[in-house]
């Protein structure tokens, strides 16, 4: 995991809804590179970011309204696409998110996160999808659902270990979820479809390798898109790392 300070040049307004424009940044960034065809690759993408934090802002009927500096974050299990963005990242002035250069201050060194005990709690650092298949008005379609539904845990368990499986090349052991807390609904869209995802604490036990990469890769569907990523309470990031980030922008 990174952390990515930036600043914008003044006072901006950005949509609400900007998960998509970030996604296609980071993309970008990834152009003339090993990675360049990442975007287009039909399986998992493998990397996760955060919703933006900024330092102050103001909401309005249009947008939020950035007063200050924000900071993104920025995990991948993969660590040499990780080693690509810090370099594609140093070598710019400023991405764009939605028409509105950010200035890319720095990057910090990458935080090294490794789970030994098999059991850990992760707090959402962006929202996270789970659909499921169900069958409507004769058609099979897909179906997001929330913690509060029968299946969601195992759902959650079971596309974690699918992505772990195609990256690793290997089966992962058992995990369980053993509670989920502090739950926050957000309907988020992309493009031109809405989704609905959740922030939430969640405590997870068991396969010690697969809790590392739920952290790493993120958690449910659309990571690269920025659903599903998370910290953990164990992962020694400084707390003056985050004392700045006042506002999460939701």
């Amino acid at each position: 995991m990174v952390i990515i300070p930036e600043m914008t040049s003044g006072p901006c307004v950005i949509d609400y809804n900007y998960q998509h424009s970030v996604a296609s940044a980071l993309f970008s960034l990834l152009k003339g590179t090993e990675y360049d065809a990442l975007h287009d690759q039909k399986s998992y993408k493998f990397f996760s970011f955060s919703r933006l934090y900024i330092d102050s802002i103001q909401t309005r009927k249009n947008g939020i309204k950035a007063l200050g500096g924000a900071t993104l974050w920025y995990s991948t299990p993969d660590n040499n696409l990780l080693d690509v963005m810090i370099s594609s990242l140093n070598d710019v002035d400023s991405i764009s998110i939605q028409g509105v250069p950010f200035r890319v201050l720095s990057v910090s060194e990458p935080y090294e996160y490794s789970n030994s005990r098999g059991e850990d709690t992760l707090i959402s650092m962006s929202p996270t999808l789970v659909r499921t298949i169900i069958q409507k008005d004769g058609q099979t379609k897909q179906w997001e659902i929330g913690p509060d539904d029968m299946d969601y845990a195992e759902l959650l368990v079971e596309k974690l270990r699918r992505k772990y499986s195609e990256f690793k090349k290997e089966e992962p052991g058992d995990l369980e979820v053993v509670s989920i807390w502090d739950v926050q609904r957000k309907m988020v869209r992309i493009v031109d479809i809405w989704h609905r995802s959740y922030y939430y604490k969640i405590r997870l036990r068991g396969d010690p390798q697969l809790i590392d990469f739920a952290y790493d890769c993120g958690l449910g569907e659309k990571n690269s898109m920025g659903f599903g990523m998370v910290r953990s309470i164990l992962d020694g990031i400084p707390i003056q790392t985050l004392e700045h980030l006042k506002g999460t922008v939701r």
